[in-house]
């Protein structure tokens, strides 16, 4: 049986907005195994970034917290001093923007090797050499003469290799990716996401890979969670999820994708906008933008139910239109 990395249970997170607290994750419930890579996909503003920085324990010191978080099986909350250290060494985040993470007036040298020295008590010459290997990994050219320059000298998708390299350098347990590849152009990201694919499954790293890319979530990750208005609305396998979804909003969002193979004259949208979890009705938060919405929809709160062991769906209404083929084939919204 394998062994849960991450444990979310019943996660609310509220931030103070204009001076008063408002929930921006509510009632999330998810795990990641050991060697997993799980997807979280939905549109922006739906607590994606908000639900990693929470496992990094990023959270800024206003934040209220409810629920539990137990991340390497440990309790989260109750990490303090050098625990707390040991933890944002086994857990990496990397974030979309690298020139918003790392210092520019030092070089790629002294960012790469900083935490190897300072934490790991290894010296300056085996870390530069630690620093070396990791780039030749990440297919960085001539590593040896990019720990000697900065930043500014280095393209945008040689600069996330880097942030990546450094992220690994302390072998993480779990790596938490947000939107990484987002702002590389297509070929560049195909070949920076196959290098991590690959060093993963290697090292038996978990990863929590957050994305707007479906068809990439479905390539990499062997699970994807969609998320709506702070929920976790739909969570199974990335191969059966576009084919076969179980949640009205998993479908609109796969029926949205251009296709390739064949030409189309309008693209389906999603109506209206999408809703952040302070906003969302007590019901279900999707109900606004959904045909299929019943006044019991929008009566009371939506569990999160297991289908089975490999499937979970918050909509009332899932089991009624898988059976009818209704979210298959046809405009969802």
């Amino acid at each position: 049986m394998t062994q849960s990395i991450v444990e979310l249970r019943n996660l609310t997170v509220e931030l103070p907005i204009r001076g008063e607290y408002h929930e921006v994750l509510r009632g999330i419930n998810l795990q990641l195994e050991s060697g997993e890579a799980l997807g979280l996909v939905g549109e922006s503003g739906s607590g994606k970034s908000m639900t990693a920085k929470t496992i990094g324990r990023l959270l800024p010191s206003t934040a209220q917290v409810r629920g539990e978080v137990s991340v390497l099986g440990r309790d989260l909350w109750s990490l303090q001093g050098a625990a707390l250290r040991q933890h944002r060494t086994e857990v990496a985040m990397v974030f979309q923007d690298p020139r918003a993470h790392i210092n520019p007036v030092r070089t790629i040298g002294d960012f790469m090797t900083e935490a190897l020295r300072t934490l790991k008590r290894v010296d300056q010459r085996t870390a530069r050499s630690m620093a070396v290997d990791a780039l030749v990994e990440l297919a960085v050219s001539e590593p040896e003469r990019r720990l000697h320059q900065y930043p500014h000298e280095l393209s945008g998708g040689l600069l996330q290799r880097v942030l990546i390299a450094t992220m690994l350098l302390m072998k993480p347990k779990l790596l938490l990716a947000d939107e990484i590849s987002t702002a590389l152009d297509v070929t560049t990201q195909a070949d920076l996401i196959a290098i991590l694919d690959k060093l993963r499954r290697k090292r038996g790293m978990s990863m929590l890979f957050i994305t707007h890319d479906l068809d990439l979530a479905a390539a990499i990750c062997d699970r994807t969670a969609v998320m709506y208005a702070g929920q976790v609305i739909e969570a199974q396998a990335s191969a059966r999820l576009h084919s076969d979804p179980w949640h009205p909003y998993t479908a609109a969002l796969s029926a949205a994708r251009p296709p390739l193979e064949e030409d189309v004259v309008r693209l389906n949208a999603v109506p209206g906008r999408p809703l952040s979890a302070f906003e969302a009705p007590k019901g279900c938060s999707f109900a606004p933008r959904c045909r299929f919405a019943t006044d019991d929809c929008t009566s009371g709160p939506v569990p999160l139910t297991e289908i089975d062991e490999h499937i979970s769906v918050r909509c009332i209404r899932a089991r009624e239109l898988h059976q009818t083929d209704a979210l298959k084939g046809g405009t969802y919204v």
